[in-house]
């Protein structure tokens, strides 16, 4: 999340047919009788190959490492938010990065909700799980936020993630907030283009940042917030229990998009910005340095409104 955890460390091709009564795709129509939907896919199907897609990045990070089964699921030019770093881009600086840090000894999660965009194209997938360090010696509850784009060959690749490790377990995933059941199309708009839609993401986490500067986090964290949102500390879910978490405290957070993607059918996307975090302690003023991962949905009225919202320390800058 963006906001600098104080009282606990932070480690941390489309297939363009509906689907017929007896689950089998409809023939396809004549051009002239198509409807203008056609793209949209079986969100159902496509949610749970997402599922099965993480858990087998989950299997294969067990099993084969980190160095070799974590990074094999991530695409070429991916970002990776761990922490004490920057954001990492590619493979090559993932294992580098992996080999060097002692915070990463052994990573495991379970899904708790898979999303998919409108036309199967793009997803995101949060995760509980478990993260030792290297020694062994501190076992960490994990959180993952991870934004997957589907290739080409129908395989899902990871875009962006960040795991962020957590001292206590997470909160059962109360209902209504695992993998959705609905049609998941209400704010789809392919008119708006797959780079339009990613500008627009980050155009409302600079509006997100606006709002918070101008009141407060709490009210602005409560105000972005999709109604199935999670924030990945505690974690907290919705908007009213996001709101209270920032209750009592008197942190200013400033904050900004520095990339992001969105899908093609213009419902769904990322920002991947950086924070600074500024409170008054017992001790005096404390600054903190964060990068975060955020995910986001468009909804029916056209607010880009974020569902997932993680992060993890950065080092601070040099000037």
């Amino acid at each position: 999340m963006k906001r600098a955890m104080m009282a606990v460390v932070v480690m941390t091709a489309c297939g363009a047919c509906d689907m017929g009564a007896q689950g089998g795709p409809l023939a396809a129509a004549p051009a002239h009788t198509q409807r203008a939907d056609a793209w949209r896919v079986n969100l159902k199907a496509e949610r749970e190959a997402l599922t099965e897609a993480d858990h087998a990045f989950s299997q294969a990070t067990e099993t084969q490492g980190l160095i070799d089964g974590f990074t094999r699921y991530f695409a070429d030019d991916a970002a990776f938010l761990p922490p004490r770093a920057g954001v990492l881009r590619g493979r090559a600086a993932m294992r580098e990065y992996l080999r060097g840090s002692p915070l990463f000894g052994t990573l495991k999660w379970e899904t708790v909700r898979a999303d998919v965009s409108a036309d199967g194209t793009a997803g995101y997938t949060l995760g509980f799980g478990e993260l030792r360090t290297r020694d062994g010696a501190t076992l960490w509850h994990a959180r993952m936020i991870t934004f997957w784009r589907k290739q080409p060959g129908g395989e899902w690749k990871v875009e962006a993630n960040v795991p962020i490790g957590i001292s206590v377990p997470a909160r059962p995933v109360p209902a209504g907030f695992g993998t959705p059941r609905d049609d998941g199309v209400a704010g789809a708009d392919r008119r708006l283009g797959q780079a339009a839609a990613a500008e627009a993401v980050q155009q409302a986490d600079r509006d997100f940042a606006a709002l918070s500067a101008r009141t407060d986090p709490g009210r602005a964290f409560m105000a972005f917030a999709a109604p199935t949102a999670v924030t990945m500390g505690s974690p907290n879910y919705g908007p009213e229990e996001i709101g209270k978490a920032f209750e009592g405290g008197s942190a200013t957070i400033e904050w900004g998009p520095v990339a992001g993607g969105a899908a093609a059918s213009g419902d769904l996307g990322y920002s991947i910005g950086i924070a600074t975090t500024r409170a008054q302690t017992p001790e005096g003023p404390r600054v903190s340095y964060s990068k975060y991962l955020t995910v986001w949905r468009r909804q029916a009225d056209g607010r880009w409104l974020y569902v997932a919202d993680g992060g993890t320390s950065r080092p601070a800058p040099a000037n």
